[in-house]
């Protein structure tokens, strides 16, 4: 009877024991993470098939194409996988140009940046009017414009809180404009201030050089001799042999160069302003020389890029002058403040210098320019639009949000570096993100 309770005594110890582990040391409970897993190797099979079959710069950049491409792979009603992309570090398909400028110059700037189109890739810059007291918000994101471009002489001392907030965004500012005084914000912000008299005259302004890609001048410096400048035709021509010919106008140094696009695939050029289609027919990709007939006179190749029904691209090569437009002696001669600014343009003769374009990256991205317009908008040339443009899009923000994130507590984004050139070696991150519904 003894043995029985003890026998009976010790399975109660051991059920007290059993029970006592249990409250103190709880059992542990594994949870896979195979849909976490599975998103992850989904959204890195996406974008590597999408580069297999040479779409991924497309894609890219084109909501829908994505969007469709998705959809037919892994329909949302059968997955409850929900996508969205991003890219990040290079030029936006919509960029947007809050423009502080008279509807003159706005009127001007809609049409000289019409048809704009890079690596083949439509560059859609929508100008936006604004005031400085508030930046207005732009575009169907009711957001910042992506770069903020102020021409015309104003005194920006009162605006300086604002310009700050702008800059902190990612955003740059370009200001286009002669001084009469040069206030601190100008050192500070643009990296300018006012220098020694004028001396000589310059014969010709030109684009520096980079040193390295590290200078902050290197970014305009290759989208400007490798960005196809669009020239439109808008004219009915009369060469013999084809079946459509339409003409239009390249103007630089203050020159008409007329071409004809010959049945969309062929063109002929003028190329030395004398009224005759000289040169031609050319081809995408050929080379041409334009021979600059105002003093002094030079011979400078260009490329042609694309060519279609009505217009063509046409890129500048190194290197190239323009006419004098820096010296302005009726107002301050503009000089950089230090070495940590770039000047980006100038022109010389007989050891005088004269800045038309200088660059700070010290506080942001911005850019002083002389102001070209100061003889009035008919007399800006293309090549002075190809000039603002690529000043523009080096100092435009350069995040772009293709696709809106869903609302979801828990997404994971997977990360593709791709490289594209056609008209210039474009680098940029593309991300992709996905997550369940529920």
């Amino acid at each position: 009877m003894k043995g029985i309770m003890n026998t009976i005594e010790l399975i109660f110890v051991l059920i007290a024991l059993f029970i006592a582990f249990g409250v103190l040391l709880p059992g542990f409970s594994y949870r896979g993470k195979w849909s976490t897993a599975y998103l992850l190797l989904m959204s890195r099979d996406m974008i590597t098939t999408v580069d297999r079959i040479n779409k991924l710069y497309d894609y890219s950049f084109s909501t829908s194409l994505l969007n469709s491409f998705i959809e037919n792979i892994t329909p949302a009603n059968k997955t409850n996988i929900l996508w969205w992309s991003e890219t990040e570090g290079t030029l936006k398909t919509d960029l947007y140009i809050g423009c502080n400028c008279t509807n003159e110059t706005f009127r001007n700037l809609t049409k000289w940046f019409e048809n704009l189109k890079i690596n083949s890739r439509p560059i859609n810059l929508i100008p936006c009017l604004t005031n400085l007291d508030e930046i207005n918000l732009c575009g169907p994101s009711n957001s910042y414009p992506d770069v903020l471009l102020i021409w015309g002489y104003k005194d920006l001392g009162s605006y300086e809180g604002t310009l700050k907030k702008y800059l902190s965004k990612e955003n740059g500012i370009i200001e286009v404009m002669d001084f009469d005084q040069v206030s601190s914000i100008q050192n500070t912000m643009f990296g300018i201030t006012a220098g020694t008299d004028w001396g000589a005259e310059v014969d010709n302004d030109t684009i520096l050089k980079p040193a390295s890609a590290s200078n902050i001048i290197y970014q305009p410096y290759k989208i400007f001799y490798h960005a196809p400048l669009p020239a439109e035709a808008t004219k009915n021509g009369v060469l013999v042999g084809c079946t459509k010919n339409i003409t239009g106008n390249l103007n630089i140094w203050h020159t008409n160069y007329t071409f004809s696009i010959c049945d969309g695939t062929k063109v002929f050029f003028d190329t030395d302003a004398n009224g005759t289609l000289d040169t031609g027919p050319l081809v995408k990709g050929s080379t041409f020389v334009l021979k600059k007939i105002i003093n002094p006179i030079g011979f400078y190749t260009f490329t042609l890029n694309y060519v279609e029904s009505d217009k063509i691209g046409v890129s500048f090569k190194p290197t190239y002058n323009f006419t004098d437009f820096c010296r302005v002696p009726t107002k301050k001669k503009i000089v950089p403040i230090d070495n940590n600014v770039e000047v980006f343009m100038q022109g010389s003769k007989a050891g005088s210098v004269a800045y038309c374009s200088i660059l700070n990256g010290t506080v942001a991205r911005t850019a002083w320019v002389a102001d070209f317009s100061r003889d009035g908008l008919d007399k800006v040339g293309d090549d002075h639009v190809q000039m603002l443009i690529s000043l523009i899009l080096w100092a435009s923000n350069k995040k772009s949000m293709s696709t809106t994130a869903p609302s979801t507590k828990t997404g994971f984004i997977s990360t593709y570096i791709n490289v594209f050139t056609d008209d210039m070696f474009e680098v940029y991150k593309l991300k992709l993100g996905s997550s369940y519904s529920y």
